[in-house]
């Protein structure tokens, strides 16, 4: 076989082969690649194998197996993957607390989200690297996990602290869980500090939560930003102010004006700002009816969509079974859309556990959908999208483990006391699924033809990002 680096091949024109190179040490002196110094021995400095704490790390892999006299080999993979897990889970959850941290404003800094969408991207490729890892025990045979599973007595993957905590901190609502052995989750932690931080988890704002309310504020669903890009920010009491005087009721109260101006005089509104706020407080405010945002024009967009869907229904040369096929899709369709039109409707779907997310973070969320290529829209795009990732591959994981557990034991008891396979397959659906509905998105969206068209001002808004300083109504 020929030398990969061409050593003893002839080339043309030539009748011996090239020799390989020669070194002489003499030579190292003049090579620059060894022109370095070992500052761990010059300095006496930390180590790679002291910084990593390796003495610690590489020493906790106790075979209970061998304890017993009875070395079993494969408990040592058992050992690596498992514990390989549980160092995963805490990087997930430091990344995810930082995330929950960045949310967790009244006002999220638009400057940030290129940090959230990098920590979710990241988390989606560990859990894409835990899914996998199954794949690694499985080279493990049924017979040599039966030699050393005695030794794990009473211990089991349920009672992951850490795991209970990442569901809890992204959103998994305690009454969608599964009951192990009929109980809570939460009884098979019998350490105070750990049923501690499992409360703990419980009462924090989760991701789901912070993202709901983030998404509660997307710029322009319900009125298109103000002619004035500066005043375009008001923050809601001004907007308040101008919608009840605009429907023809009583104007705000003077003190909640008063609190509005402020937000102006820290906005730096041009005058013409000003004016209207004073208008505003002296109950004097005659605006013209703000244009509207992305939801009237959306729900105008489905009827459109519809009354086309109806009048295809009823055109000549249809067959009756045709017809009838037709119309009834135009029935369905139209009777899914009313139940996120309808705010009364949604809430429903949300009481029968259907839906998680409120009525205006939903609107936000298809606002996002629809108009992702906006460059204001870009990032958030990427968060929601990483979100069902996240959600998608912890759903793969478990898919993966049920049939391996599976494969491992059949139909055994697990060595927790649960059913095993039976209690696992359980897990592996949608009440699982914190981000359901930004999955059921697709059902609502609607061809490109009947998008609406965005206004120059809400282009504008759009096409530029904000420190978010100033709140979008």
């Amino acid at each position: 076989m020929a030398c990969p680096m061409g050593y003893g091949v002839t080339f043309q024109g030539g009748d011996q082969p090239l020799p390989p190179p020669h070194f002489d040490e003499k030579d190292l002196d003049l090579d620059p690649a060894q022109n370095g110094v070992n500052k761990v021995q010059m300095y006496n400095g930390m180590t790679y194998g002291d910084y990593l704490q390796l003495d610690k790390l590489l020493n906790c892999q106790t075979m209970k197996s061998a304890n017993d006299k009875k070395p079993v080999q494969d408990e040592h993979l058992f050992i690596i993957i498992h514990q390989a897990y549980e160092l995963w889970f805490k990087q997930i959850i430091f990344d995810i607390d930082h995330v929950r941290t960045l949310l967790d404003n009244s006002i999220v800094d638009e400057t940030k989200t290129l940090q959230i969408v990098s920590l979710l991207e990241r988390t989606v490729r560990i859990l894409r690297l835990l899914a996998d890892q199954i794949l690694i025990l499985e080279t493990m045979s049924p017979l040599d996990f039966v030699e050393f599973r005695k030794y794990l007595t009473t211990s089991s993957g349920f009672q992951s602290l850490q795991f209970r905590l990442l569901e809890n901190k992204l959103g998994v609502h305690n009454d969608n869980r599964v009951k192990y052995n009929a109980q809570n989750y939460r009884e098979a932690f019998n350490k105070t500090e750990d049923m501690n931080e499992v409360m703990l988890s419980e009462i924090e704002p989760s991701l789901f939560q912070l993202i709901e309310r983030w998404l509660e504020r997307t710029p322009g669903v319900m009125t298109d930003p103000e002619e004035d890009d500066e005043l375009a920010g008001l923050c809601n009491d001004v907007d308040l102010v101008t919608l009840n005087k605009q429907n023809g009721e009583e104007a705000a109260p003077v003190e909640d004006a008063e609190d509005a101006l402020k937000t102006v005089e820290t906005a730096q509104t041009v005058d013409a700002g000003m004016a209207k706020i004073n208008a505003a407080i002296n109950g004097e405010s005659k605006r013209k009816t703000k244009p509207k945002g992305f939801w009237p024009n959306f729900v105008d967009a489905i009827n459109n969509f519809l009354e086309d869907m109806r009048l295809e229904s009823e055109e000549e040369g249809l067959t009756e079974p045709q017809r009838k096929q037709a119309l009834s899709e135009y029935e369905k369709t139209k009777m899914t859309f009313g139940t996120i039109i309808s705010e009364v409707e949604h809430n429903k779907c949300i009481k029968k556990q259907e839906r998680r997310l409120s009525h205006a973070a939903l609107k936000g969320a298809l606002m996002i959908y629809f108009y992702r290529e906006m460059p204001r829209f870009s990032q958030p795009y990427q968060i929601l999208t990483f979100l069902m990732d996240i959600d998608s591959l912890l759903q793969k994981w478990r898919y993966n483990h049920v049939m391996l557990v599976q494969r491992m034991l059949g139909s055994k008891q697990g060595t927790g006391g649960s059913s095993g396979y039976l209690y696992l397959r359980t897990t592996v659906s949608d009440r699982y699924k914190v981000f359901l509905d930004l999955f059921n998105l697709s059902t609502w969206l609607i061809p490109r033809k009947y998008i609406p068209a965005l206004s120059p001002r809400m282009v504008r808004t759009l096409s530029h990002h904000a420190n978010m300083n100033i709140r979008y109504g």
